[in-house]
């Protein structure tokens, strides 16, 4: 189940928030449960990956920043958002469970929660490999 946070929609509405290579997508363990209202990171942090090849917490390693693209599809009346492949290497932070696109700002406290991706592969255990993220084949949010 993918979802776009209640917030992120207004901000995207009113122009704060672009869909745009300033976002990171951050790890979560399975144990969080997702709600629309959650606006900030704060309400996800404490379900962060973190360990050896994924250091979780603010402006951390382990928050990876994406390539952002917009597709405009006519034939379904939708626009897909997507992002390049990302690659974890080395990493060992336990079980992931889901992904969460964020834009940092000053902390997690103001950081703002966009989009909670949980598609096909999820979830997978991680012990010092290499772990990519290609949301062509995992997970893509898709605007109707």
């Amino acid at each position: 189940m993918s979802i776009m946070y209640n917030a992120a929609r207004r901000r995207f509405a009113n122009g704060e928030l672009k869909w745009d290579s300033a976002l990171k997508v951050l790890l979560l363990h399975p144990t969080y449960a997702p709600v629309a209202t959650h606006e900030f990171v704060s309400s996800v942090a404490a379900h962060e990956c973190s360990g050896p090849g994924c250091v979780g917490g603010f402006g951390a390693s382990g928050r990876k920043l994406i390539t952002a693209s917009v597709v405009q599809d006519d034939a379904l009346n939708r626009a897909v958002l997507s992002f390049g492949a990302l690659v974890w290497r080395g990493i060992n932070a336990g079980i992931v469970g889901k992904l969460v696109v964020v834009r940092e700002r000053s902390s997690d406290a103001t950081s703002w929660l966009v989009a909670l991706l949980d598609g096909p592969g999820f979830p997978v255990t991680t012990s010092g490999g290499v772990l990519t993220v290609d949301p062509t084949t995992t997970a893509a949010l898709v605007l109707e």
